[in-house]
């Protein structure tokens, strides 16, 4: 099998991978990898973040998919704060 290889060496099909499933398995992983929870709902509120952007703009979540310039847009559209709120995506807490 080739692609991609995990931390752990083994080797990932990104090709159908979601980032919603991606978040789960983070969740997973950090939990019994000593993270502590601050850290793992961090993490998790970024990647929903990511993700309802993503969404949001029409745009595809599966991990193959994404990019560099995907995620430096959706930085840029928080950062700016350009009606994102307004457009019925979940405010920050």
């Amino acid at each position: 099998m080739s692609g991609r290889k995990n931390a752990r060496g083994r080797n990932v099909n990104t090709g159908k991978l979601e980032l919603s499933e991606v978040v789960t398995q983070f969740e997973l992983h950090s939990g019994s990898d000593g993270k502590s929870a601050k850290t793992v709902r961090w993490y998790n509120q970024s990647l929903g973040l990511l993700q309802n952007w993503l969404s949001g703009e029409g745009m595809s979540t599966r991990l193959r998919d994404l990019g560099e310039e995907e995620v430096r847009r959706s930085h840029s559209t928080f950062r700016a704060g350009r009606g994102y709120v307004e457009r019925g995506h979940p405010a920050i807490q």
